[in-house]
């Protein structure tokens, strides 16, 4: 063959095999394996129970707490709902043991403690980078960019992957956002879609990620507000009102969680907040910014400090650059928001200070717990 129709061959075959990647991409069942695949693929061992993971809040609360649901709540126990931590608080032990966390619920209604437990990370880590794809595809992305967007969303957020608690905070972001995008347009069932992924929160997700969480979801919905503001001239039905109404309500149900953690509280070492010794346990340096681009990068007598265990990869950073010649509004926004939580994020950050003083900050340990947040932006640009 004349190596010019081979070459023309090869781009052809490039051009087609681009094109069914996607069309399959395009619809959600195919962005949902599009996710699944690889997903499965890095948490095989841990789904078949081949291996399990070592660090101790896994080893002190994930794996006891699937074994404690499978021991009281299998089939042997006639699928027993109820047991008696589901209504003993927001500590972390007693929430993942709560059957209150349905699907890890039912999860180990049919598999054995250690498989369930892989099973459970391996959808809650998928259904996060499908739903946050699905979240770009709602701004008219393009499906193999979106794939993009949801795989480095998840990547920042494996660094949770180990704890079953919080795998639930990817895909509540992700579901989150999601709602929230649809409330200009389909108010009456986004408005009952955020009040339903608010509640399932309170049930599920680890209660150090709860305000940070709910700063997401305001920061949002801020957003969609001053532009409908831009558009309609009123405040009357904007999408931060709805947010909140569907914030309180979903706390007026969750009371049978937040009563009892209010009153076991004072038992806690956390009582009243931590201190700022305590709570600064350390964030971005220069040095950990690199690791998360660069993850193996090791400087001969250079220390790194503790790493973030983010990683986003220098691909993503590339491409959130490419997107300074668009400042569209919604590439602006963005950008303001990885730079406030980055600049929150830092090691020792006077940010980060400021809001360690007020409630329910107050309980949340590390400037590091911040970065992630960060990612969310830089995963959408």
């Amino acid at each position: 063959m004349h190596p010019d129709a081979q070459n023309g061959s090869s781009k052809l075959d490039a051009k087609t095999t681009i094109g069914t990647f996607e069309a399959l991409l395009s619809t959600w069942r195919g962005m949902c394996l599009a996710h699944a695949i690889p997903i499965f693929i890095l948490l095989f061992p841990f789904i078949v129970g081949w291996r399990l993971f070592s660090d101790g809040d896994s080893q002190g609360n994930s794996y006891p707490a699937s074994l404690f649901l499978y021991t009281f709540q299998g089939f042997e126990n006639g699928l027993g709902f109820w047991n008696s931590l589901n209504a003993h608080g927001l500590t972390s032990w007693i929430q993942e043991s709560s059957s209150t966390t349905l699907h890890a619920h039912l999860i180990n209604l049919f598999l054995p403690p250690l498989q369930a437990y892989g099973m459970l990370l391996f959808i809650n880590m998928t259904a996060g980078a499908f739903l946050f794809s699905m979240l770009l595809r709602r701004y008219k992305i393009s499906p193999s960019a979106a794939w993009f967007g949801g795989f480095v969303f998840i990547t920042a957020m494996w660094w949770n992957v180990a704890w079953a608690s919080a795998t639930m905070t990817p895909p509540a972001i992700a579901a989150l956002l999601l709602s929230l995008a649809y409330l200009e347009t389909h108010r009456r069932k986004a408005f009952i879609a955020t009040f339903a992924v608010l509640l399932y929160s309170w049930y599920a997700v680890h209660w150090v990620w709860l305000p940070l969480l709910w700063t997401i979801g305001g920061c949002f919905t801020l957003f969609l507000s001053i532009e409908a503001w831009k558009r309609e001239h009123s405040f009357s039905r904007s999408p931060i009102i709805l947010y909140g109404a569907a914030f309180l309500l979903s706390t007026l149900f969750a009371i049978p969680k937040i009563a009892p953690a209010l009153l076991l509280t004072h038992l806690s070492f956390r009582a009243g907040g931590v201190s700022w010794s305590s709570a600064a346990l350390g964030g971005i340096t220069p040095f950990t910014f690199l690791q998360t681009a660069f993850p193996y990068l090791q400087i001969p007598h250079i220390d790194f400090g503790q790493a973030l265990g983010v990683y986003m990869g220098i691909f993503a950073y590339l491409c959130a650059l490419c997107t300074w010649n668009k400042p569209t509004k919604a590439v602006k926004a963005l950008t303001r928001s990885f730079v406030i939580f980055f600049l929150i994020a830092i090691n020792h950050s006077p940010l980060y200070w400021m809001l360690q003083k007020i409630p329910p900050f107050s309980y949340i340990r590390g400037e590091g717990r911040w970065f992630p947040i960060a990612s969310i932006a830089l995963s959408a640009l």
